[in-house]
């Protein structure tokens, strides 16, 4: 599995909002890397 932001395969994890957004519903897939869930926590979970 790649990360769906820069394909990269290295510390993948769950990003919950991406999902959420879009079906109301977690999954357990990893498909995040850990720089870019920061990110998205960083920029948007936290303002919603």
């Amino acid at each position: 599995m790649k990360c769906i932001y820069c394909n990269s395969e290295a510390e993948l994890t769950s990003s919950d909002i991406i999902t959420y957004a879009i079906t109301g519903a977690k999954l357990t897939k990893s498909f995040v890397c850990k720089t870019h869930n920061a990110f998205t926590n960083d920029n948007y979970e936290k303002n919603l």
